[in-house]
């Protein structure tokens, strides 16, 4: 099985960067996953969410695949 991912983002260590509290964000736990939800214990870096461009949002509507 093949590992995707989109181009390389940013994480964030808790230190540098204070997560946002009550926000829903990415979290590399102490584990390595990737996992979604708002910073709690166990969590080592962070990251916000991915932004959807325009264009990309445009594009997905006239293909049907986003309402």
């Amino acid at each position: 099985m093949k590992y995707l991912a989109s181009p390389p983002g940013e994480w964030l260590h808790p230190e540098d960067h204070l997560p946002p509290k009550g926000s829903s964000i990415r979290m590399l736990t102490e584990y390595g996953r990737d996992i979604t939800g708002v910073w709690g214990p166990g969590m080592a870096a962070w990251m916000p969410h991915p932004k959807l461009s325009k264009d990309m949002k445009e594009r997905l509507r006239n293909e049907g695949r986003l309402r």
